[in-house]
């Protein structure tokens, strides 16, 4: 049975950085929508979270990390794609804004990563940015809904807990607000765009516009 704790009791991003490092999954915040998330590297604790959101595993996970530096480090970019990665983090990182570029040696090698491309994602979150310090690198994250269903509007923390509390062994309460929900700035799901070829291809409108 997860160990859970709610958004109402003491919350300690060390102690929940210890327990994704042994194999757990989070519920936490983003700009955007609640998520569901957990250690990247490791393809069993990742098949772990694809169970709880009942997720196909065609569907890669989003690495989210603490700068562009470290996104970088698990991209594979020609000069054209790195003028692009350069240009579009100056403006837009931390945000919500999700760039799919060629995966580096350093992505994740998994069968719930793409092989050829990653999702990358810096988020301003305080909570978020928090519990990555603490691990002392990025997570996997997934919206924190049940695949194949929708949510009106950004999935907030009350929702998230409702469909995944006793699945999850972590539950971030959000900072930077004192309401149950997430980033009062964004309105819709981060914008998707890809570098993959040297031009900004957009997949998904959000707040963001390139």
């Amino acid at each position: 049975m997860a160990n859970t704790a709610s958004a109402t009791e003491t919350y300690d991003p060390a102690a929940a950085a210890r327990r994704l490092k042994e194999g757990g999954v989070a519920l936490l915040p983003t700009d955007t929508n609640y998520a569901l998330g957990c250690a990247p590297w490791d393809e069993a604790i990742c098949a772990r979270l694809y169970a709880i959101k009942k997720r196909p595993a065609d569907k890669p996970l989003t690495l989210f990390v603490r700068n562009a530096a470290e996104g970088r480090a698990y991209a594979d970019l020609t000069p054209q794609e790195e003028a692009l990665f350069n240009d579009l983090t100056r403006r837009f990182w931390p945000g919500p804004l999700n760039m799919i570029v060629r995966s580096g040696a350093r992505a994740p090698k998994h069968k719930y990563f793409d092989a050829n491309s990653i999702s990358l994602v810096c988020n301003r979150n305080k909570a978020l940015m928090q519990l990555m310090e603490a691990l002392d690198g990025p997570l996997a994250l997934t919206s924190a809904n049940i695949s194949g269903t929708s949510i009106d509007g950004l999935v907030s923390a009350e929702q998230a807990a409702g469909l995944f509390r006793g699945q999850v062994d972590v539950i971030v309460p959000p900072i930077d607000s004192g309401a149950n929900t997430t980033q009062s700035s964004t309105t819709q799901s981060s914008t998707i765009v890809s570098l993959v070829g040297g031009s900004v291809k957009v997949l998904r409108q959000g707040d963001v516009v390139v």
